[in-house]
């Protein structure tokens, strides 16, 4: 709970009053905690565990072991012809550059 005391000032002048008041703050307490860290150690040690799970995962299930075989079929003909359209460009005409 934060508590605050005011102190009001009162100024008088010929023809004039003001008046003030001030807002003291009490004095508090703070407390730090500098126990503990941030999350970064316990991110870097998930990360190795996923790791180390996958590799379990891929080596466990023969899937890296290099016994499996694996075959590409490529077939590809000896001649490839490629027919583009015939298009002929419109004519422009074009007033010859002038010579400085």
């Amino acid at each position: 709970m934060i508590r605050e005391t005011e102190e009001h000032t009162t100024t008088t002048t010929p023809g004039e009053r003001i008046e003030r008041t001030t807002i003291v703050p009490e004095e508090r307490t703070t407390v730090v905690h500098t126990g503990g860290g941030s999350g970064a150690g316990w991110f870097i040690v998930g990360g190795l565990v996923v790791l180390l799970l996958l590799g379990v995962w891929l080596f466990g299930g023969g899937m890296l072991d290099g016994t499996g075989t694996a075959s590409i079929d490529v077939n590809v003909p000896e001649k490839v012809t490629i027919e583009t359209p015939n298009i002929e460009a419109p004519k422009v005409d074009v007033a010859p550059a002038e010579a400085d």
